[in-house]
């Protein structure tokens, strides 16, 4: 999908209509309904199937579960709501104001852990701890005996004309590896046998000794040649990730401890019951079942779904709920207890925020939601006058089709997915919890959407190629010309 202007032209009229062959999805069947709206199953089976979208349940959730927001909007802008109530604004961020009370907390707790004893030069001279510069060469995948001798040759005589004081010259100039080469060569400290880099690698810059340069090391990559830094000339870098390493191993005891000093418990099926609220969270989002018991308390399916909201979309917390293997799902949901536990902490120690930074994050939402509707046209000041002169119904009604328009488009990879944050989508729902997203409707769609699109697909196939006078048919060569005779002069 593109990431492109909605051109205002394109989100004024209702889109959500067939737009090609029709399905046979009944067309009472509703998908999601939001607003006094309803998405029905023919209406979405008829955008995914003339389009290039993916044919799966995920796709078609994230369609509906953004078809309810912009509706939602619609109904905020059409009633005169600001969505601006301090309560549901408070509840919408949070997860931003959890997280910075975590940090604040995660510095009064880290501050404790012995990081200043760590013996960097003994972790670096014992190799546990492994820095170097390399200048990487290519090797052709396939190569004759002979290109292969010319190779070796080319590498041999490079690594005999290198010494310790221009080896980062020549790896700027000759390294391959322009990442690091732009740096003499240099690749910062890592741990041993972590899989940081590739084995053959790893053992090479290993038994190179200190302070010299290595004999070529072949890999995958090419063949590297590398000086292997002492501990004087690496010690500034080493230091920093011996630390870091250590504070990772301290953090990962701290929460090992809390979480036995809690006593966490899953529930015999917290398995199931996580992968059933990652494909509806919103069905769980004041669901009290319990996943897991815990000395501080329960852990419910509620707590779970606001967790799971508050993590970055990079992390993929509710697709790894759905789609890890069943021995991976109860560490996912220990990993995020262990957070839960750890705020507990942080409540318990009276860690806060002020109003000042609270009052930050107010506001970012309400840019957001300034932002969002401007760009969707989802506000008063962007409706005609004569719309907007007349009642709530007509203005619902017109804005509607707007956002519904936003919709086809986005589907149809016309116009701009505007995405909705997650404090925004939490504040919609909790302002207007009837939305819903159905998947009995969402699987009507999907089955009717593949008939359209094998239709679509089949009626593609069998239109014929165009043979007008003067083109050629599919594989037959064009019939030689004969030259227009040149016109005869006048007498």
């Amino acid at each position: 999908m593109k990431h492109l202007v909605i051109a205002s032209r394109l989100i004024t009229a209702l889109c959500l209509v067939a737009c090609g062959t029709g399905s046979p999805a009944p067309a009472s069947t509703a998908v999601a309904t939001a607003g006094g709206q309803q998405l029905a199953a023919r209406t979405l089976a008829d955008l995914m199937g003339n389009s290039r979208v993916t044919l799966r349940p995920e796709e078609a959730r994230t369609i509906a579960d953004l078809w309810i927001d912009y509706q939602l909007l619609a109904t905020a802008a059409a009633t005169g709501d600001s969505l601006i109530d301090p309560a549901l604004v408070d509840d919408a961020i949070w997860a931003q104001v959890a997280n910075a009370r975590a940090r604040k907390w995660h510095q009064r707790v880290s501050s404790g852990w012995p990081l200043d004893t760590v013996d960097a030069a003994l972790l670096y001279s014992s190799g546990t701890l492994l820095m170097a510069r390399q200048i990487l060469l290519d090797v052709p995948t396939i190569a004759s005996p002979l290109q292969r001798q010319m190779i070796r040759q080319s590498v041999d005589s490079i690594r005999a004309g290198l010494t310790k004081q221009n080896f980062a010259a020549t790896a700027m100039k000759l390294s391959t590896d322009r990442n690091s080469a732009t740096d003499g060569g240099l690749l910062q400290p890592w741990p041993a046998q972590r899989g940081v880099m590739v084995p053959e690698f790893e053992l090479g810059v290993a038994a190179t000794p200190f302070g010299t340069i290595s004999t070529p090391i072949p890999t995958s990559f090419g063949v590297h040649i590398v000086y292997r830094p002492t501990y004087a000339e690496a010690a500034a870098s080493v230091v920093v990730l011996a630390k870091q390493l250590a504070a990772q191993r301290a953090e990962s005891t701290y929460f090992a401890g809390l979480e036995k000093a809690a006593a966490v418990k899953l529930a015999p099926d917290a398995t199931l019951l996580a992968r059933s609220i990652s494909e509806d969270m919103t069905a769980y989002a004041d669901s009290a079942t319990v996943i897991a018991t815990t000395k501080a308390g329960a852990f419910t399916a509620a707590r779970l779904v606001q967790w799971v909201s508050a993590y970055p979309p990079e992390r993929g917390m509710q697709g790894q709920l759905r789609n890890a293997p069943d021995s991976v799902v109860p560490l996912v949901l220990r990993e995020i207890i262990r957070n839960e536990l750890f705020l507990r902490q942080a409540d318990s120690a009276g860690i806060t925020l002020t109003r000042a930074e609270t009052d930050v994050f107010r506001a970012e939402l309400r840019t957001i939601v300034g932002s969002v509707t401007g760009t969707l046209g989802l506000v008063p000041a962007m409706m005609p006058d004569s719309i907007r002169a007349q009642g709530v119904a007509a203005r619902r009604k017109f804005l509607a089709a707007r956002a519904d328009a936003a919709i086809a488009n986005m589907v149809a990879n016309r116009g701009l997915v505007v995405q909705i944050p997650r404090p925004l989508r939490r504040l919609l729902r909790s302002r207007y919890p009837q939305a819903s997203v159905s998947k009995d409707g969402i699987d009507v769609a999907l089955g009717a959407a593949r008939r359209v699109r094998e239709s679509a697909d089949s009626a593609r196939n069998a239109t014929p190629v165009n043979t007008a006078p003067g083109n050629a048919a599919p594989g037959v060569e064009p019939a030689a010309t004969k030259p227009a005779a040149a016109p005869k002069p006048k007498a």
